[in-house]
């Protein structure tokens, strides 16, 4: 669940909206959250994913992507060459979601 920060702890929304998420997931998913930067606080407690041993890990894994950079605001998205260069991203990043999942799910 993304908290949408930043601002408020994403930890803390799953936690207070359980009951609807419970509800509207029918218990059959796993709902993950995080506290983006500076916000909450850092436990670790059972069931807590880690998927980097450090900033310098997470920062050589992103290294050369829009993850790490940003998007460059420099169009306003109604221009077709705007929109090619964010789509021609959108393989890149998808490759490196599906490796950031593979390595949440094997990272101790």
């Amino acid at each position: 669940m993304n908290p949408g920060g930043p601002g408020s702890p994403g930890v803390d929304a799953v936690i207070s909206n359980k009951d609807m998420l419970l509800g509207l997931t029918g218990g059959n998913y796993d709902i993950v959250s995080w506290d983006p930067y500076s916000v909450g606080s850092l436990t670790i407690s059972p069931g807590e994913v880690f998927c980097f041993d450090s900033t310098e890990d997470y920062n050589t894994f992103w290294n050369g992507t829009i993850e790490l950079s940003g998007i460059e605001m420099t169009g306003n998205f109604s221009e077709p060459t705007d929109i090619d260069a964010l789509f021609f991203q959108a393989p890149t990043m998808q490759a490196k979601y599906d490796e950031l999942a593979e390595r949440c799910l094997s990272h101790p």
